[in-house]
């Protein structure tokens, strides 16, 4: 997926109330590859009752080869409080196979804020960086779990713990 200007066709079928033609329209959306729409894909995301429809939205973002979407993946991370919304976000994030490690601080913070599952989501997406993150930013999310951990409950504090030796491994080893 890359960045192009988007379709009033395309946005209009999102928006349609039939659901066969907001699938075409995201249909139509994996096949342009245009990571422009993934902000619409969310809000339908969140909108929809139907599955089928949230599954093939999570296809798209499981899809996106474009570095393009990974700023828009952990803006959209950032910006939502909808729990099934950043689940299908962060499960994009560890099946993409596109780089999100320059935004190890961002992960923490949404680890630290969130529930266990989000923070086991969140160790999931870490632990399969495929590059190591910039070791200023593995010192600061070092720091910030050191002074967290010790707070939360014990089944979060063992997540972020693993969090902490995980990024801990990719400084003794980058």
């Amino acid at each position: 997926m890359e960045n192009k200007k988007v379709s009033k066709k395309i946005i209009e079928g999102l928006k349609a109330e039939e659901s066969k033609k907001q699938i075409e329209a995201i249909d139509d959306i994996r096949k342009d590859g245009n990571v422009t729409y993934l902000p619409y894909l969310a809000d339908l995301y969140v909108t929809s009752n139907s599955t089928e429809i949230k599954d093939k939205i999570s296809a798209v973002f499981q899809d996106i080869k474009h570095t393009d979407g990974v700023q828009t993946i952990v803006s959209l991370l950032k910006n939502t409080s909808n729990k099934d919304l950043r689940s299908m976000l962060l499960t994009a994030c560890w099946s993409s196979s596109l780089d999100f490690s320059k935004y190890l601080i961002d992960f923490v913070d949404i680890a630290l804020e969130c529930d266990y599952l989000v923070t086991f989501e969140v160790v999931t997406v870490v632990e399969n960086f495929e590059n190591i993150p910039p070791l200023d930013d593995l010192d600061q999310a070092i720091g910030r779990l050191r002074g967290a951990v010790g707070s939360q409950h014990s089944s979060k504090r063992e997540l972020l713990l693993d969090l902490l030796h995980a990024l801990e491994d990719f400084r003794n080893n980058g």
